[in-house]
């Protein structure tokens, strides 16, 4: 099933890097990936920007956060509540 963006529900959309180290992650994924990171830690991977680094709260650790696409975000959360 596709929505009007034609992308599959449940496709992730975006990413946000939540890092202790921003300007390391930007270094590293730029030279692994090929990615344009720019000084606001949008990440531009060939189209418009697709992820963005930025720091982490005090006290918690590195970690991808995925967003994903739904089509009717309430009927999901109740179907994942009742589960």
């Amino acid at each position: 099933m596709t929505n009007s963006s034609g992308r599959p529900l449940g496709s992730i959309v975006w990413h946000d890097l939540m890092t202790t180290d921003a300007d390391s992650a930007r270094r590293f994924y730029a030279a692994l990936l090929g990615w344009t990171i720019d000084e606001g830690g949008l990440i531009h991977a060939g189209e418009p920007h697709i992820a963005r680094i930025q720091p982490a709260r005090a006290g918690e650790s590195a970690r991808w956060i995925p967003y994903l696409e739904v089509d009717d975000l309430d009927f999901l959360a109740e179907q994942a509540a009742a589960a």
